[in-house]
């Protein structure tokens, strides 16, 4: 297996090799309205290949000619030993609405007046700001921060972290951490992650894990806090009353001001409380939140802004109203509370739903599903100040975080992400523009930082990663709103619908949605502590937990690749390890459950499979040395490429050999067909003709689950060149672009089979249906949905190859897919911008390597010419010599060749029939990968080297074939086969 280079990356890697550093813009964008000073900044910045080896990294940022202190932490080192991704932090003056374009440079970076210092021991963590002084410790109970200190005097007098189990009613404080980890460290930004258990519970057995986040000549801490349920022992569902983050202030002002829906200030005595009882989303009318004192009303209505303030000790809590319940309140000593799981309000039942609360939170209290967190983000001052306008500000702003990105043509070119190479969306409008095309508007998205996503029928309504397409989109539109739903996404994904392992590996098998048994197929945990009625009856606690249920992430609804991306965007590694707690449970699945065996094993699930293989690859280049993430790439990989061919058919696609009468797929209309041309099929199966042919039908299933497998395959490829992969991906591009648009209805269906009616033939139900069609398939009803999947199955193919042939027909599926909305009679007049919108309605993540393609014509589009001598000798020991004359290309150079052998005579894909061929001479595709091609030498030299992987034929002949490749990725036509004895 050699390493194929893309043609991008030869640029990238040409023009670095040719300049001593490098340049790239990087823009910040204050997005709330709110001006800003010394705001800190983050953002993950993609690095190119091969640039800089792990401790190499040295950036400096300058704004203009200024220069802006930066820190950039090593994020990703990938599989090849380079750093891919770091995490940039700097701190920056912004108006209002105000952009900047720094730029970033291979150098020293500046150094700021005050760095952020951290001193680890044995015992604890203690953290300098410069203003803020505070330690984390490590041989006791945590309590967040200790001996905090403002400009040298001590400000906080201690805290706590608890919760209180609903099940038994006992509060559990936290224990001393089983971990107390650095991340991030440097002279702007340190961010310490703690994890652990809670004392004594050994009921819910609950834990915990936050990350603190403190910046150089700052005040403020960012705190995420996260209780997780999560048991190796049993499936558990934890019914949480209460979850405390406790402070208290060695002074208070006698004054709390309260973020309501405009800043309060309570005066006097009595506990003073901020209660979310409601959610907003879907609750338009009814009063969601109440400001108390010592019981007594102050305040009911909508809009809180969900922070409160005594003294110069300030908390905001950004979730506070749109993941209720929440409270933040002030005691009577002054101890400032963070509740993220206080009481839901009462309200009527309306059908099976309690209004205003929040769908899958229908009880009074909060549950915790089984390998499921709860988790908020505070930022916390020590030494705030400012009146009530300038508090909530100060909260505004917290809850929009001013982040700092490279342009998406960046990511695109570095080939960073799991789509590769991607058009932004100026390239997607150039394609417009040179197709002659008309759009509809250019998609947008508001800002709304504090969007939450709590619940999803993953099942019934997911059918893409939500998460992965809404990043993609930010990157293409640079549009803020884009991000903050993604992160809402990614929230819901590594809260909920991920099975949280903490500190265990995943052993219940397969994942099927809960209809009634336990969600892993092959259980080894212990029963769970309580049922619950499902199909959404019972009780609303019974509801609450079937809500839950629907919304874990099982074997087929399975995603996970925007969690990484966002990682490397912002260095959530909440996300990272939730990603890889997903690919622990396809582990689980595939060897626990389906005994993948390579060379016997059929995928089971086509888009299980796909969607698993492709968020493991993704999960696996920024963790390439996890050991979980290794053994599944290669089982993805191996059961794959070593398919048996009755499940993986010679035209290129995944079609299992059918032992089954084919009774959805013999419409009346097809029946009669098979009438008049005296074709039978029995219950075996098996298909006859009038002329004494027999063949087996082939299923496929549904049309769209192909596309995962495909692109899983596409991104394994592009990462380490393994051929056999290419081949198929090329493969596949072909299939798609010869039988899977329907040439009647120019749609393609949502299941289909090979081989009916005829043996060669996909099954078309329309072909044969009698309606009648323009030439555009308009007139029945048609839904593009499905034809959207396939446009990048052919440019992808094209990015390998070069062959025009399959960039037109990706654009021809876009075309058809694009125009037709759902169930519609017939096409819009206007094209419609690639977009994303969750659960399930994609195309951005099957459409951007086109526009990418096509926006950026390759240099050179012509191929090398075909070999036409080659000969071939068979040295014994599965070796052989071939020899031939090296090929001429016109406006480029031969790069690297691909030898192949076979038992039976090699046809290009294009000339390969299957009703003729099958059996009698291979495709191309599916001949073996020799090994040990030599590196090329210049047009007309001769060429001979030994080639290794050669099959013992028991005496048969062997056939021999070469292409070669250009540094343009233009791959050359098929050279004469040689036949040896």
């Amino acid at each position: 297996m050699r390493a194929v280079i893309s043609s991008a990356l030869l640029v990238v890697l040409s023009w670095i090799s040719l300049a001593e550093a490098f340049e790239v813009p990087v823009n910040v964008e204050e997005p709330a309205g709110i001006a800003r000073k010394a705001e800190p900044v983050s953002g993950g910045i993609a690095l190119p290949a091969g640039m800089f080896r792990p401790g190499t990294v040295e950036l400096a940022l300058f704004d203009g000619n200024k220069s802006v202190p930066v820190q950039a932490s090593e994020l990703v080192v990938g599989p090849k030993g380079f750093v891919r991704w770091v995490l940039l932090d700097f701190q920056l003056d912004l108006g209002a609405n105000e952009i900047k374009t720094l730029m970033l440079k291979t150098g020293r970076p500046a150094i700021p007046r005050r760095p952020l210092k951290v001193t680890e021991t044995a015992n604890l963590v203690r953290v300098d700001t410069g203003r803020v002084v505070f330690e984390v410790s490590k041989n006791k109970p945590f309590n967040l921060v200790e001996n905090v200190t403002v400009n040298g005097k001590e400000t906080l007098n201690g805290g706590s972290i608890s919760y209180v189990d609903g099940l038994n009613d006992k509060r559990y404080y936290t224990d001393v951490p089983k971990l107390v980890k650095l991340h991030y460290v440097g002279p702007l930004r340190a961010t310490i992650e703690v994890r652990g258990k809670f004392k004594d519970d050994e009921s819910a057995q609950l834990g915990h894990c936050t990350y603190i986040t403190a910046w150089a000549g700052r005040s403020d801490i960012l705190v995420r806090h996260s209780i997780i349920n999560s048991r190796s022992d049993r499936r558990y569902f934890a019914k949480v009353k209460s979850s405390r983050i406790e402070l208290k202030p060695m002074r208070t002002a006698g004054t709390v001001v309260a973020g309501a829906d405009k800043p309060k200030r309570i005066n006097g005595g009595g506990e003073v409380s901020l209660h979310q009882g409601l959610e907003e989303e879907r609750n338009r009318e009814l009063a969601s939140a109440r400001l108390t004192q010592a019981g007594r009303l102050l305040w009911s209505g909508r809009g809180a802004k969900g922070w409160i303030s005594n003294g110069p000790l300030w908390v905001a809590d950004r979730l506070f109203r749109s993941d209720p319940p929440r409270l933040l309140s002030v005691a009577s000593d002054g101890t400032v509370i963070l509740d993220a799981a206080a009481r839901l309000f009462e309200r009527h039942k309306q059908e099976n739903t309690i209004r205003g609360r929040p769908y899958a939170c229908q009880d009074d209290y909060r549950w915790l599903y089984d390998c499921t967190a709860h988790s908020s983000e505070y930022r916390i001052d020590f030494d705030a100040a400012g009146d009530g306008t300038a508090l909530a500000a100060k909260a505004d702003a917290a809850a929009a975080r001013v982040w700092a990105f490279a342009p998406g043509q960046w990511y695109s070119q570095c080939e960073v992400l799991a789509v590769g190479r991607f058009g932004t969306l100026a390239d997607e409008t150039a394609c417009h523009n040179k197709w002659g095309w008309t759009a509809n508007r250019e998609p947008d998205r508001r800002p709304n930082p504090r969007r939450f996503v709590g619940y999803e029928d993953n099942h019934y309504e997911s059918e893409a990663d939500s998460a992965e397409g809404l990043l993609l989109m930010f990157l293409r539109t640079g549009k803020r709103g884009y991000f903050d739903e993604a992160e809402a996404w990614v929230r819901y994904h590594t809260d909920v619908q991920a099975w949280r392992t903490e500190g265990w590996l995943w052993k219940d098998g397969g994942i099927w949605f809960p209809q009634g048994g336990p969600p892993g197929n092959r259980p080894v945990r212990g029963k769970a502590n309580r049922e619950f009625a499902h199909w959404n009856k019972g009780t609303s606690v019974d509801r609450t937990l079937w809500r839950l249920a629907m919304a874990k992430s099982c074997y087929c609804h399975f995603y996970g690749a925007g969690l990484v991306d966002w990682y490397c965007l912002t260095g959530d590694r909440e996300a990272l390890q939730a990603a890889i707690d997903n690919c622990e449970t396809k582990w689980d699945e595939f060897t626990h459950y389906r005994n993948f065996t390579p060379a016997k094993s059929s995928l089971g699930s086509t888009r299980g499979f796909g969607r698993g293989f492709y968020v493991a690859v993704r999960t696996w280049m920024v963790q390439p040395d996890n050991p979980t993430l290794k053994r599944l790439v290669n089982l993805c990989r191996s059961t794959f490429v070593n398919l048996p061919e009755e499940y993986l058919d010679e035209r290129g696609v995944y079609a299992v050999v059918a032992n089954k009468y084919p009774k959805n797929y013999l419409t009346d209309s097809i029946k009669e067909f098979m009438s008049k041309n005296s074709i039978t099929a029995d219950d075996s199966g098996t298909f006859r003709d009038a002329s004494g042919n027999s063949w087996k039908w082939r299923d496929i299933g549904g049309t769209w689950m192909l596309a995962y497998i495909h692109s899983a395959c596409n991104l394994l490829a592009e990462q380490t060149g393994d051929e056999d992969l290419m081949d198929y991906v090329i493969a596949s591009g072909h299939f798609t672009a010869k039988f899977m648009l329907s040439p009647v209805a120019r749609q393609t269906w949502y299941y289909t089979a090979l081989d009916i009616p005829r043996k060669g033939d996909i099954w078309d139900e329309w072909k044969y249906d009698g309606q009648q069609r323009n030439e555009f398939g308009e007139g029945p009803r048609h839904s593009g949905w499905y034809t959207r999947f396939f446009p990048d199955c052919c440019a992808r193919a094209y990015s390998w190859t070069g062959e025009k042939y399959l960039l037109e027909k990706a654009k021809e599926f876009w075309s058809f897919g694009n125009r037709r909305l759902y169930q519609t009679t017939k096409m819009t007049s206007q094209h419609h911008f690639a977009t994303h919108h969750p659960p399930k309605d994609d195309s951005v993540l099957s459409t951007v390597r086109l526009f990418y393609e096509y926006s950026h014509p390759k240099k050179d589009t012509e191929p090398p010419t075909a070999i036409e001598d080659l000969t071939a000798k068979r040295l014994g020991g599965g070796k052989a010599v071939v020899s031939f004359t090296a090929p001429a290309d016109v406006g480029g150079k031969v790069i690297r060749y691909q030898v192949k052998v076979a038992t039976i005579p090699i046809l290009p894909y294009e000339d390969w029939d299957c009703r003729r061929d099958s059996g009698r001479r291979r495709n191309w595709w599916r001949a073996i990968n020799c090994k040990g091609e030599s590196v090329t030498k210049p047009a007309g030299s001769k060429e001979k080297f030994v080639i290794t992987n050669i099959p013992d034929s028991n005496g048969k002949p062997l056939f021999f074939a070469v292409r070669s490749f250009d540094d343009c990725s233009n791959r050359s036509a098929i050279s004469n086969v040689f036949k040896t004895e």
